[in-house]
């Protein structure tokens, strides 16, 4: 009992420095904070928790491992373990594992006691894969105790019997309570003791049969000793052998080091290790701190929360994970200090992580218990700035009574507030200087009287605006157009120059046209391998083209902000790792957001590439690029079937139609990264602007753009309050988007009718099935050729008018394309319904709803945006959405349209929708002027 009170006594005098005395440590600083409202004695964060069941279940019975899950699924579980933990927990020989998983399922009715490790090492390699506990893992972990328990020892214990319960106390220790893993580690280092495999001497009472390699049976104690909650000098283990891409001798290195952490801080400070759980238990050891090591301690604990958030997002739960984070968070609260508390921020962020990622009741307690330490200590703060107050304030009756004493400030006066000064490197001369200089009677005043700590900023600011050091504030420049750069033919872009940039953003707007359609052919098998239905497969295309309704409300303010050429490479590259993760998923779930995503970055090209065109031309070639661009929008959907079907049925399988646009992504966003010149005026004239700055000294030179303060209210009024305003207000958006959210629809509504045309009716392979596109794509040819013919007409025009644009002209076109568009629905519709008729005939139809398709969309944009052109943008962005989010649909029910009206009455229904719009683009060539003049938007921003 005596002992025990010494302890006591010793705990309540020094710093915690046993590795494992979290409760002790938490409780006693709570204590020092606020003991009335300190924490109770409790191991916080001990591991992240009992985790949640992802799906309802009955209790988990001992199955035998055979009968668990397949031998595929275990060797899956095997490797997770193998690439994430035996790294630092090596004690296991790989090779002999696989070797022995494969003897126990070609005998599935011979148990053993090597089931318990195979049963262990999938339960952890399941905790290592899934956020949330699976009936897997449940049977997994019940199938290893029951093993383990009904063992009979008859002598000593077996290095297999050994292992499993090394698992096991790893596994307890990762996910249980203290005193199960206390129960499970005290058994297993009675049975270490039993084998002799601690000693690993000569006279070892192993059995023949358990005798093992030397330095694997050194591996597997130092690892059990792991688990202990102390442990005396004479029980380490002997040195481990290194190997190269093993790290668990780092991690045993420390169990001596944790003996004595006084006096080997700083070797465990130069320590230099490299895994995240070997960073994460050596900052477990750093919790006395002499305020020499203070700043370097700081670095390493800083580096030990990255590692935290590193491992979370691998799903990587080792207990240092929590442990670790809680127990940093309270070692800044006792070191005090303003570089100690500056770190604070990042290591709740990473608690929260935690806590948010594992959303277990052990972590929801900790990060709970980690607020209450924060705010305990804040309030102790703010109780020691009201005394602060209270000794500041000066009451009124002696306010009565003395004159207010005005102060000059010279260099013998302040010379003692000058070496305050260069003790605080917070503090610089110009505060000093206007502390000194400031009516002291606003003391009270500034300090919000007594009790109060709120200083009022932003009035001592605006009273007391200054330059620093004392200088007042300059005169501004006597006209500051004077130095404000402008463009000159130095500024110019060659022809060559344009042509390139042309020609790579309408590159990279074929690929994203092309990477939302390529997976098309591909959802078949894709489905298949994942166990999804068709229809969930779609998903993957149809979120692909809803995510450009979602990224014009980022790229177009971004493109305004800073220019055209980072949104369309970072947009480009971004949208490449997108779909290289979309490639390689291993779940529908993570294969449909990726898309998603991919499709929000791509719509960066469909947004600022017009920008990037309209800035390298002017009205006369203008028509000329947007064309261009037009077909690359159109014929990016029409190539990738066929491109994707050949890839699919190829030995290249499914996921090659999304590697290959990946590819090409990443080739034309690292040639934009070093090739592309920025178009954007403003932006042209900030690096003019800061060139001659640097040339010549004179920091006034400006551009424009430089006094632009970002409104981010403007912003979102700009680019999706207002377009959604648009779509209800002005008759003429609503009803072009309309049209021509139909026309860009139907392109993704043929991904699935054109394939079940061409293979259900004329019997055609994937791939073949899909060439009958490259009628669709001929047509959208021809429109570009058709609309380019007329491009000289409406030139003239133009010049004739005064170069002033008059949008009703740009509908010419569509007045030809509306009906024919019509007619190549209908004769697809009538013509493809059975294989009586020959399959070139619907291939004919194609070349005219391709030549409708173009005609009709290319002109009713630029009319869009003549006729809406002071508020262009917003009216480029409603279209976006609109069409965008329309087409996403399409995909989603063309197929199965098809198959159950019909394809002549599914053709006739979409016809019928084709004749129904072929009014729009006249009525509009004749009303389009009155109803402009009409619109509130435009007048409004007239005004303005």
């Amino acid at each position: 009992m005596e002992s025990l009170k010494r302890k006591r006594s010793h705990l309540a005098c020094q710093p915690c420095r046993e590795p494992n005395s979290g409760a002790a440590f938490v409780r006693k600083l709570g204590l020092k904070i606020d003991p009335m409202n300190a924490p109770r004695l409790n191991l916080f964060a001990w591991n992240i928790g009992a985790r949640q069941l992802s799906s309802p279940m009955n209790a988990a019975s001992a199955l035998p491992i055979v009968e668990i899950t397949s031998l595929e699924h275990m060797k899956s579980l095997s490797q997770v373990y193998f690439d994430k933990v035996d790294p630092c927990y090596g004690f296991i020989d790989r090779y002999q594992f696989f070797d022995r998983l494969d003897l126990r399922w070609k005998s599935p009715l011979s148990p053993n006691i090597y089931d318990s490790v195979l049963a262990g090492v999938a339960a952890i390699g399941c905790l290592f894969s899934q956020r949330n506990v699976t009936i897997t893992e449940l049977h997994l972990v019940h199938s290893a105790h029951s093993c383990l328990d009904s063992y009979h020892l008859s002598g000593p214990p077996s290095i297999d019997y050994l292992t499993g319960w090394t698992l096991r106390s790893i596994y307890l220790r990762m996910t249980d309570s203290p005193h199960s893993t206390w129960i499970a580690s005290s058994t297993l280092m009675h049975l270490v003791e039993a084998s002799g495999l601690h000693s690993m001497s000569h006279s070892s009472v192993l059995l023949p049969a358990a005798q093992c390699d030397p330095d694997l049976g050194r591996r597997l104690v130092g690892v059990a000793r792991l688990s202990l909650v102390s442990f005396q000098k004479n029980e380490l283990p002997l040195p481990i052998l290194p190997k190269p891409g093993d790290y668990t001798a780092e991690v045993l290195g420390l169990l001596p080091v944790s003996v004595n952490l006084t006096s080997t801080l700083s070797n465990i400070l130069e320590g230099t290790h490299s895994q995240p759980p070997s960073v994460l238990a050596q900052c477990n050891l750093n919790i006395d701190i002499p305020s020499s090591l203070a700043e370097q301690v700081l670095g390493f604990l800083k580096k030990g929360l990255g590692c935290a958030r590193s491992l979370v997002t691998d799903c990587s739960p080792w207990h240092q994970v929590p442990n670790v984070s809680f127990q940093i968070i309270c070692v800044l609260l006792v070191m005090d200090t303003r570089s100690s508390l500056a770190l604070l921020p990042e290591a709740m962020q990473t608690l929260s992580l935690v806590a948010s990622t594992y959303d277990t009741e052990t972590m929801r307690e900790a990060y709970g218990a980690a607020c209450l330490l924060v705010l305990l200590h804040q309030q102790r703060r703010k109780y020691d700035i009201d005394i602060f107050s209270d000794a500041l304030s000066i009451p009124q009756q002696n306010q009565q009574l003395t004159s207010t004493p005005q102060f000059n400030s010279t260099a013998q006066d302040s010379s003692w507030l000058e070496a305050l000064v260069a003790d605080f490197p917070g503090l610089q001369r110009g505060d000093l200087d206007q502390f000194l200089n400031m009516d002291m009677t606003n003391v009270n005043y500034l300090l919000g009287g007594s009790g109060s700590y709120r200083i009022r900023r932003a009035t001592m600011w605006s009273k007391n605006l200054s330059m620093g050091m004392g200088k007042p504030i300059p005169p501004p420049p006597s006209d500051p157009e004077d130095y404000t750069v402008e463009f000159d033919d130095t500024n110019k872009i060659s022809p060559k120059t344009r042509l390139f940039i042309s020609i790579l953003v309408c590159s990279g707007t074929y690929i994203v046209a092309l990477t939302s359609a390529i997976f098309s052919p591909a959802v078949k098998s894709a489905s298949q391998e994942f166990g999804v239905s068709s229809e969930v497969g779609t998903l993957a295309t149809a979120l692909y083209v809803l995510g450009f309704a979602s990224g014009p409300v980022i790229w177009a303010p971004t493109s305004e902000l800073r220019g055209r050429k980072w949104p369309l490479t970072i947009a480009m590259l971004l949208g490449g790792i997108f779909t290289i993760a979309s490639a390689v998923a291993k779940d529908i779930q993570t294969l449909i957001i990726c898309r998603f995503f991919a499709g929000v970055c791509g719509a960066s090209q469909f947004t600022v590439v017009p920008g990037v065109l309209a800035d390298i031309y002017d009205n006369t070639y203008r028509g000329v690029a947007i064309s261009v661009y037009a077909l690359t929008v159109f014929g990016g959907p029409s190539t990738a079937p066929f491109t994707g079907g050949f890839i699919a049925a190829s030995s290249l399988g499914w996921r090659w139609t999304l590697y290959i646009p990946a590819f090409l992504s990443f080739a034309n966003g690292g040639i934009s990264l070093f090739f592309l010149r920025e178009t954007y005026a403003p932006c042209i004239l900030i690096e003019k602007a800061a060139t001659i700055r640097r040339q010549t000294g004179n920091w006034a030179i400006h551009a424009r753009h430089d006094r632009v303060e970002v409104n981010f209210r403007h912003l979102v009024d700009k680019y999706f309050t207002r377009p959604l305003k648009m779509l209800v207000m002005e008759p003429i958006i609503l009803l072009v988007s309309l049209y021509m959210s139909f026309i860009y629809g139907l392109v993704y509504c043929l991904l699935g009718a054109y394939p079940y045309v061409f293979e259900e009716i004329y019997g055609m392979p994937p791939g073949i099935s899909e060439l009958p596109f490259l009628g669709l794509l001929s047509g959208q040819v021809l429109a570009i050729c058709f609309v380019l013919s007329r491009h000289a007409a409406y030139v003239k025009k133009l010049e004739k008018n005064n170069n002033v644009p008059v949008p009703e002209w740009r509908l010419a076109p569509t007045l030809i394309g509306a009906p024919i568009f019509a007619i190549g629905i209908f004769w697809f519709g009538w013509t493809g319904f059975t294989a009586k008729i020959h399959w070139a005939i619907p291939t004919v139809a194609g070349i005219f709803i391709g030549f409708g398709n173009v005609s009709v969309f290319l002109p009713c944009f630029n009319y869009l945006v003549d006729a809406y052109l002071p508020l262009a943008a917003s009216a480029v962005a409603a279209n976006i959405i609109l069409r965008s989010s329309v087409a996403a649909g399409f995909p989603l029910f063309s197929r199965q349209m098809f198959e159950n009206l019909g394809v002549q009455w599914a053709g006739t229904l979409l016809g019928c929708l084709a004749v129904i719009m072929i009014p729009v683009p006249y009525t509009f060539r004749v009303y389009g002027p009155w109803l402009r003049r009409k619109s509130k938007l435009l007048e409004g921003e007239e005004k303005d």
